[in-house]
């Protein structure tokens, strides 16, 4: 029987030695605002009618929150800045710094965030603030053009998520000189990896959000069976025997989908035939969830180089009704419960003889698709839990007069 889901946690912060402001930086656990957390607990108010009655019974008044970097649909940090800004949209008055000018022209992105009343603002106009906060998801630019620097500058309290399991260039040197309030982690996978390295400065695991509504699940059906997978087109995420791999492990007459390719890709596996029977395919050649409707096996073998820190592309094929077939050693654990919502292997092996089961058992293969979605749906990608998570840090943090 599948296990009863896990409420997703609060989140921990931990506190450091830190620089300072005037009057001091408190990320202490204790509870500042009872009021919400009750509030938060009448789950049939509208979300934005429970902060509002936060923001009202504590006195916190709505978070500005400016989001350096800009949104997109491929890749892990620019596809959570696009659901991270629609779950923050009507509880924050929000801003979003591009990294140039030329992401103004962006037609599609520029239209999100309007239809968001999400303001847009250059680096050189952005405003001095008493309580403004600066979050950066996996943002070079934050650093190379010293952009934490200047915000921390202006008075924001500045807030930095890596994304990945290593240090970005001049994140140690913006937190040493004091550049950084706090490092947001996606996992606590992630966060024992990288805290021995993030001295003095606080620390929170945040968790990461995916909007089930922009991947809807769907049934699949008999018309032959279907491995694929997407990520970004970087040559560190794939095996070096990919393609090799995904034939060997499965049955004649399987088809192999793989979205996100490109030339460094195509270099890497110059040395394989690719048949008739793959196809091979740019970043957004096709919408994500078309792409994932046509896939019935999500089957994601990583270099020996990479970690994932959390596994957005997993969870957004989950919730879309694809199997996911994953190594053992990263994150995945605390995403699929192994053998009910999706299935971790720690061997080729393995990975060889669930797929050719779920080859043969199109009844196993439902059975685990729907658990799948559902599980997504109700552990990971609860809009309610997440959007309270933030609120509860941004409150947290307000309530201590920074």
């Amino acid at each position: 029987m599948p296990a009863k889901p896990k409420s997703t946690p609060e989140p921990t912060i931990r506190p450091q030695e830190s620089h300072l402001r005037p009057g001091g930086f408190d990320f202490s656990l204790v509870d500042h605002v009872p009021a919400l957390q009750a509030s938060l607990r009448s789950l049939d108010q509208p979300v934005h009618s429970m902060i509002n009655s936060v923001a009202d019974s504590t006195r916190v008044p709505t978070p500005e929150v400016v989001f350096f970097g800009w949104p997109g649909g491929i890749g892990g940090a620019s596809t959570k800045l696009a659901h991270l800004l629609d779950l923050l949209a009507t509880s924050c008055r929000l801003t979003v710094v591009p990294n140039s000018r030329v992401d103004l022209e962006d037609e599609r992105w520029t239209r999100f965030l309007y239809d968001r009343r999400i303001a847009t603002c250059l680096i050189e106009n952005l405003p001095p603030t008493d309580s403004g906060w600066a979050v950066s998801l996996c943002n070079a630019a934050f650093f190379s053009d010293n952009r934490a620097e200047r915000a921390r500058k202006l008075g924001y309290t500045v807030a930095w998520s890596g994304e990945m399991m290593w240090l970005h260039p001049g994140e140690s040197e913006a937190i040493s000189s004091g550049w950084i309030d706090l490092v947001l982690y996606a996992s606590e996978f992630q966060a024992r990896h990288l805290l021995p390295q993030h001295h003095g400065v606080g620390t929170c695991v945040m968790g990461n959000y995916v909007n089930e509504a922009w991947f809807p699940w769907k049934a699949r059906t008999s018309d032959g069976l279907v491995i694929g997978r997407v990520s970004r087109p970087d040559p560190d995420k794939y095996p070096i025997d990919f393609p090799q791999f995904y034939e060997h492990v499965s049955l004649p007459g399987t088809r192999f989908r793989v979205m996100a390719w490109d030339r460094h890709l195509t270099e890497r596996y110059e040395w394989f035939e690719f048949g008739s029977h793959w196809d091979l395919l740019e970043a957004e050649e096709e919408p994500v969830v078309e792409f994932l409707h046509s896939v019935d096996l999500f089957l994601y073998p990583l270099g020996h180089r990479v970690q994932e820190s959390w596994g957005r592309s997993t969870v957004e094929a989950m919730l879309c009704g694809c199997v996911p077939i994953v190594p053992s050693g990263h994150q995945f654990e605390c995403l699929i419960e192994n053998g009910v919502s999706g299935f971790i292997c720690s061997e080729f092996t393995e990975f060889k003889e669930v797929v050719q089961v779920l080859s043969r058992n199109e009844v196993l293969r439902k059975q685990v698709s729907a658990e799948a979605g559902r599980h997504a749906r109700i552990s990971i990608c609860n809009r309610t839990e997440h959007l309270a998570r933030w609120m509860r840090l941004f409150a947290r943090i307000s309530d201590e007069g920074i």
